[in-house]
């Protein structure tokens, strides 16, 4: 185990505070924002979706409100961590009242702003843990040392130690589901079970089956589509990040564009707020660049045969990355309790369908809990 605990206080109280000259610069800069007079339509772009960009950078110009969006996260319990070294932002929700730890792992381009729809309704049943990464948000940047999933994992187990608990659920979605499953993988006895919503890929040995290779090829088509930004973020972040931290017009197209491409239409339109909210967040902490060390860091994959031994659920999104036959699964995950294929409900699940994600996260955990063996607290 490489997380430490610091010396008390490794946990105090935090408030959002975006100084006030940020918010001014933010607001000069909108209102420069060059847009073109004729949308370039190559490449496999729409022009409905750049009016969206377009729509949405007009209202963070015109009519978002950061100070009372501030004010709305503000009346959530929001704590900084300090786990070996590093301080981490963690929203806690739920806390006093006896109910299991659940704690909730996002991915890229989010924060955990993602999660808020759903922490009412959840911590009717669970004491709910939103830490945020190094380099995402309000948590330390934590440049000085590895960001990779595999140290993640160890923070996080590190954080819920600092909160008392020895033992808790965790789901994670995006390069949140890696974190978890590596923290079922690396810490097992930390936790009761998993729930993902992106797994971890096993070794590609013995030889894929049919339908192996065709969900295998069907990723490689949908990554030559969709996955150029991967590329990009993995080889050259920070001359990315150069014109992400300079540009909110740019930054808003860079974030928003997956916001929109991954979320599934079925749900109804996106919050605007919710998407402007996140861009803010990127914006007045300057963490275009440090957010990106996920695709430049990546750990090495699982071994032939090494497998997730912990109790696992896997919950694959309704999105145009195709999902996985459940054989494929079980060679990564050596207790799947089950494999759901959503119908409805994309990438940002929580923050599409907050009803649903509630309602999955309730039937896994009762699955995942079978038998008895809850969170010692």
């Amino acid at each position: 185990m490489r997380f430490r605990l610091e010396a008390v206080p490794a946990v105090e109280p935090f408030a959002i505070a975006v100084p006030d000259g940020v918010l001014d610069d933010l607001a000069a800069r909108l209102q420069r924002s060059r847009l073109p007079e004729r949308w370039l339509l190559a490449g496999g772009e729409r022009a409905e979706r750049l009016d969206e960009i377009a729509a949405l950078h007009a209202r963070w110009r015109d009519a978002f409100d950061w100070r009372a969006h501030e004010a709305r996260l503000n009346a959530l319990e929001q704590l900084r961590v300090t786990v070996d070294g590093t301080v981490l932002h963690v929203v806690r929700h739920g806390a006093g009242r006896g109910r299991s730890p659940l704690l909730l792992a996002n991915g890229w381009p989010s924060s955990f702003v993602e999660y808020v729809p759903v922490l009412d309704d959840l911590a009717a049943d669970f004491e709910l843990v939103v830490p945020g990464r190094p380099g995402y948000g309000f948590s330390e940047r934590g440049l000085g040392a590895p960001a990779d999933d595999d140290r993640v994992a160890d923070l996080f187990v590190g954080v819920m130690a600092a909160l008392g608990h020895d033992r808790f659920l965790a789901h994670g979605d995006d390069f949140g589901g890696s974190v978890v499953s590596r923290i079922g993988l690396r810490h097992p006895d930390a936790v009761v079970g998993l729930h993902v919503l992106e797994w971890l890929e096993p070794h590609p040995e013995p030889r894929p089956s049919a339908d192996e290779q065709a969900y295998l090829d069907g990723v490689v088509a949908w990554e030559a589509a969709e996955r150029a930004y991967g590329h990009v973020q993995a080889t050259r972040p920070q001359t990315l990040a150069l014109a992400l931290d300079d540009s909110p017009l740019g930054l808003l197209a860079w974030i928003a564009d997956k916001w929109l491409s991954w979320s599934d239409p079925a749900c109804g339109p996106l919050d605007p707020d919710l998407v402007l909210g996140t861009a803010t967040i990127f914006w007045a902490t300057g963490t275009a660049a440090s957010s990106m060390r996920p695709y430049a860091e990546r750990p090495p994959p699982l071994e032939p045969g090494e497998r997730i031994g912990v109790p696992t659920v896997v919950t694959a999104a309704h999105e145009e990355r195709p999902p996985p036959p459940r054989s494929w699964l079980e060679r990564a995950y050596a207790d799947l309790r089950d494999y759901r294929v959503r119908e409805r409900g994309g990438h940002f699940f929580a923050a599409e369908d907050p009803a649903g994600f509630a309602a999955e996260l309730r039937a896994t955990v009762a699955t995942l809990t079978e038998g008895g063996g809850g969170p010692r607290h």
